[in-house]
């Protein structure tokens, strides 16, 4: 197996409950047509037509539960893929049925669902995907980035106190870079 060189870890507001550590490994295929990705649908399944022209590859993203809205709703889950497929992260949660939050193209909830001070005559928002870690681990070399204030105004109006999400990605970090521990602390 490849020693991979290069570790990201990422922080997604989904839409639905994710009650403990979970993991996706579905194939997936990017339509440039389309502007989507697809995961390979399962045996006997009857595959789409549309489908049949793509190259699958294979795929592999982690996932950890940080926080959740009181009905559980929505929440905040760290994303660790150790592959790198253009819309990977966005593709696999939808497939384990956590999409993000807002992100249409993968079936995630409507922004008004979520946040009750939404106005939608400023637009659609995007869908809350932060990369909050980035890491190469030949030489090791480790970039860590908070949110934006106003997202994290956002998620602290809707998750209150977000330093339990800061401890546990913390704890997860050697998960995702096993040289990155004691070399970096996440902070949202």
């Amino acid at each position: 197996m490849r020693k991979r060189l290069v570790a990201k870890v990422y922080i997604a507001l989904v839409s639905g409950y994710l009650p403990r550590r979970d993991e996706c490994s579905k194939r997936i295929a990017y339509d440039r047509t389309r502007r989507t990705a697809a995961v390979e649908p399962e045996a006997g399944s009857g595959r789409d037509p549309a489908l049949r022209r793509l190259r699958f590859a294979s795929a592999k993203t982690r996932f950890f539960p940080l926080a959740f809205t009181s009905d559980q709703q929505a929440g905040l889950v760290a994303a660790i893929p150790e592959t790198g497929r253009t819309h990977q992260v966005r593709c696999h949660a939808a497939a384990m049925g956590i999409p993000l939050m807002g992100d249409r193209k993968y079936g995630g909830a409507p922004w008004d669902t979520f946040d009750d001070q939404y106005d939608p005559s400023m637009g659609d928002p995007r869908y809350i995907l932060h990369a909050t870690l980035f890491a190469t681990t030949d030489p090791l070399r480790v970039w860590t980035a908070p949110f934006a204030s106003a997202t994290y105004g956002l998620l602290k109006r809707h998750f209150g106190d977000l330093s339990s999400v800061e401890h546990r990605l913390n704890e997860i970090l050697p998960l995702a870079c096993t040289g990155c521990a004691g070399s970096a602390t996440i902070r949202v």
